[in-house]
């Protein structure tokens, strides 16, 4: 390239000298050399272009599962993430007990009194069954209230609805209603909480009934998830499974918080 541009400045030149220097017949025997010499000095630097060989694309390196380190080219495409799913999801996460999802967890209050802790727990099931919305947790429905406060048998019993929201956007709105019962059993220096009788409603519209689905339907093992233990089945029952599991996992914290 260069070369090229200093033969076109030598031309440029050259013709300015033999316009004041030389005669027209000479001028012209001139031009048509210096017309020749440009016109080689083109076809060379034409002609390196073409066979110039090709860079090679920069390469790049990625870490194999195993660890081992590969070369990359850099239009390579690279391969799809691979969704990472929770475990906490997966096989073993809706234990059941005769046939029924059901959870329990013990909670450790030491130093408390079975009396003590259910005062704690049944102004925890007032409260819990009150919440309306537009504080952080899932809404409870006017059916949300405490079925049994028995303070001689240190037990409280709830029967709840809230609302999950699957999805929420603009003309899309994707909720159902969830059913359970929350039981306190109070012991001293200790609490065991169940949740169970686990059921939904959605679509509501659907006649006869329809619309209402158990736990068991939906999010249960042998529903949900795939063969492996690994993933979800297809046909839509992930987003109960997960958000149930959420909401159950959410409600434990705060009882074992409101505890302590």
């Amino acid at each position: 390239m260069t070369q090229l541009i200093i033969g076109i400045l030598a031309i440029i030149v050259a013709l300015l000298i033999i316009k004041k220097v030389v005669g027209c017949v000479a001028r012209a025997v001139v031009i048509v050399i210096l017309i020749a010499v440009l016109a080689i000095l083109y076809a060379t630097h034409a002609n390196a272009q073409l066979f110039k060989p090709k860079q090679k694309p920069q390469e790049s390196y990625t870490v194999t599962q195993d660890g081992k380190i590969k070369k990359r080219a850099l239009f390579e495409k690279k391969p799809k993430a691979e969704k990472v799913i929770d475990p906490k999801y997966l096989a073993g996460a809706c234990p059941e007990v005769n046939g029924k999802i059901q959870w329990q967890k013990a909670i450790e209050v030491p130093g408390k009194s079975a009396d003590e802790i259910y005062n704690i727990a049944e102004a925890f099931a007032k409260g819990y069954c009150s919440e309306r919305g537009g504080n952080g947790y899932n809404p409870k429905t006017d059916v949300s209230k405490i079925a049994i406060a028995d303070k001689e048998k240190h037990q409280v019993v709830a029967r709840v609805q809230e609302v999950l929201t699957f999805e929420n956007k603009f003309l899309s709105l994707d909720q159902a209603k969830f059913n359970y019962q929350l039981v306190f059993d109070c012991y001293d220096g200790r609490c065991l909480v169940t949740m169970n009788n686990l059921n939904y409603v959605y679509e509501e519209e659907r006649e006869n009934g329809a619309g209402q689905f158990p736990a068991e339907d939906l999010i249960a093992d042998d529903t949900a998830i795939n063969k492996n233990g690994d993933g979800f089945q297809k046909g839509g029952s992930q987003k109960f499974r997960t958000k149930t599991i959420d909401a159950k996992d959410a409600l434990f914290n705060r009882i074992e918080e409101a505890m302590k």
